[in-house]
């Protein structure tokens, strides 16, 4: 197994599986070049290994122009299982046990991390043929959670101004022709 350290994720399925498509465990990792060497390197040597034909793995452009790759883990195997999900841990260790703490958390974008996974082979099938990486699992350096409640956006400052506004302004409904 190997594991991306320090990386940047994005739209993580830990503790919920994308259900869009096929459910999938996920994560979108933000990479560069280093990055995407180390694991075409990799994959290129787990190809030859196993007698199969390798196909570089390319990153996708994001919408912010960065380049990211998507590990997953499928939730069904082939063979009628099920796939165990990801293991999600932070930084800290139990006092008792000794083992890192679970993240429950929803992890956000932007969240950094170490992320491990496995390569393994895929197909022939409808799709084709390749090398792809199996989502093991997550260790949460730098949580940003999901999501905010209800006004978290808003600066104490900005208040004031979107009142005074409201206050002092009379509606028109000529505005709206």
């Amino acid at each position: 197994m190997s594991v991306l350290k320090n990386v940047e994720i994005q739209w993580a399925h830990i503790q919920q599986p994308d259900t869009r498509y096929e459910p999938v465990w996920k994560i979108d990792v933000v990479v560069d070049d280093e990055i995407m060497d180390k694991i075409n390197k990799e994959a290129k040597a787990f190809a030859e290994s196993v007698g199969f034909p390798y196909k570089k793995i390319k990153p996708k452009i994001n919408n912010d122009d960065e380049k990211v790759i998507t590990i997953k883990r499928n939730v069904n195997r082939s063979d009628g299982g099920e796939n165990d999900a990801p293991v999600c841990v932070g930084k800290v260790k139990d006092e008792l046990t000794g083992e890192l703490v679970k993240i429950k958390d929803l992890v956000g974008n932007g969240s950094v991390c170490n992320v491990q996974y496995s390569l393994f082979k895929w197909g022939p099938n409808k799709f084709g043929s390749g090398i792809s990486l199996d989502f093991k699992g997550l260790q949460v350096l730098n949580l940003v959670s999901y999501g905010s409640a209800d006004g978290d956006e808003f600066d104490e400052e900005d208040t004031p101004d979107v009142v005074e506004k409201v206050k002092n302004d009379e509606f028109d409904e000529d505005d709206f022709e």
